[in-house]
């Protein structure tokens, strides 16, 4: 948990202020950083999917310290390009650093959360495990762009990189040196994955639901992209800082207040909570560019938390539900929601960004509005049309 805690506050010290790294320490366009991030995301996550549907438990460990290194030399690498005067070098080296960056975090997610159930000495214990993982990524969130700005308002955006770089090295050097290997026997888990997948892609209503989620997904890449570039655009001093400061603390409320609500929440039609939370995050993208002070960002902010709590969770429910092929389920929804649903968002915002029409921007975000809404709710009445011809088919038998 402490090399969590540690990575956490080093990547979101660090993530959060990428696109106006590329956008002003390296004066590139937001088109430029919009086509670098999505190439980037979608590489470096396939990338890390492909590679751990390889990895046995055997090298978990070497795998994990490799991740957390090239982590490193990934932030170290925006520090190096810095010193770089062709354009077109700096670009390619900088959408190298950014495939590999995401490559990490993808491997990291993956190995961290399979040695921290592995650990468990009770199937009972996940609950427990869970909430202490979202508390430590609650603290980086919250301490991490307090962190970033403070670096880059007194050392600049090359202390970040630095200050990242070493951190992820620390964090490298103490799995290396405390972390135990996992001693558990394996499967094919390739060939299991792999064929599991084809029975998923196979699965209708999976596939709604995840292209609905994938288009909410444009939304949730807005908060490093379309926000961050608008907050910049209105010069509102440590804004980038505060909005992912306070997104974290709304998002810790949030999850406070829904564990006391759940079987409340549970009731509702799980659309209704769908469409809402998304709308809420299209309402937030609508707003930004007409906020110029602290107190109307955290209303943008606020209602963009609401959608980021209640459409990736319920998505994430919903392609569950169906029993079988779990892992394959998850790790396919990741790929479509944080690789293409994101890539997808970088381009898309960075483009919306610098656009003056407010009239064509909001046309924009309703339209991503719409097709989730379309798209869950085709979803959910095939998920409804498998459960019935279950059902029958039961009862046929009997």
């Amino acid at each position: 948990m402490f090399v969590m805690l540690i990575s956490c506050i080093s990547m979101f010290s660090f993530f959060p202020f990428l696109v106006t790294i590329l956008t002003g320490h390296y004066a590139f366009t937001a088109a430029d950083v919009g086509i670098m991030m999505s190439v980037g995301i979608i590489a470096g996550n396939l990338a890390s999917v492909i590679v751990c549907m390889f990895l046995s438990e055997k090298v978990y460990k070497p795998v994990f310290t490799l991740a957390l290194m090239v982590f490193s030399l990934a932030a170290f690498g925006f520090f190096f390009v810095s010193n770089i005067s062709s354009t077109v070098y700096q670009y390619v080296l900088l959408l190298c650093c950014v495939v590999l960056y995401r490559f990490s975090v993808g491997v990291y997610y993956n190995i961290s959360r399979a040695y921290q159930i592995y650990s468990l000495d009770k199937e009972n214990e996940k609950l427990r495990l869970f909430s202490n993982i979202k508390f430590v990524n609650s603290i980086g969130g919250g301490l991490g762009p307090v962190i970033g700005q403070a670096l880059i308002n007194y050392g600049g955006y090359d202390a970040l990189s630095v200050f990242c770089s070493i951190t992820f090295l620390f964090a490298a050097i103490l799995v290396f040196l405390f972390v135990p290997g996992v001693n558990k026997p394996q499967q094919a888990q390739f060939v299991n994955v792999f064929q599991g997948m084809i029975q998923v892609i196979r699965d209708k209503a999976f596939v709604l639901l995840s292209l609905g989620a994938l288009f909410h997904y444009i939304f949730e890449a807005q908060i490093y992209t379309f926000i961050t570039l608008k907050i910049n655009e209105n010069n509102i001093q440590d804004g980038v800082a505060y909005v992912f400061t306070l997104n974290s603390v709304f998002l810790i409320a949030l999850a406070f207040l829904g564990g006391k609500l759940i079987r409340k929440i549970d009731k509702l039609p799980k659309i209704s909570l769908l469409a809402f939370g998304s709308f809420c995050s299209c309402l937030s993208l609508i707003s930004t560019p007409l906020v110029t002070g602290y107190l109307g960002l955290a209303f943008v902010v606020f209602i963009f938390s609401l959608g980021e709590y209640l459409v990736p969770q319920l998505a994430v429910d919903l392609i569950t539900d169906t029993p079988g092929n779990t892992l394959q389920r998850i790790t396919l929804f990741n790929f479509m929601t944080s690789a293409i649903g994101l890539g997808i968002g970088f381009i898309f915002g960075s483009y919306l960004s610098t656009i003056g029409n407010l009239f064509v921007v909001a046309v924009s975000w309703v339209t991503i509005l719409v097709l989730v809404c379309l798209l869950f709710s085709l979803g959910l009445s095939a998920s409804r049309a498998q459960r019935s011809a279950v059902l029958s088919a039961s009862a046929s038998e009997k």
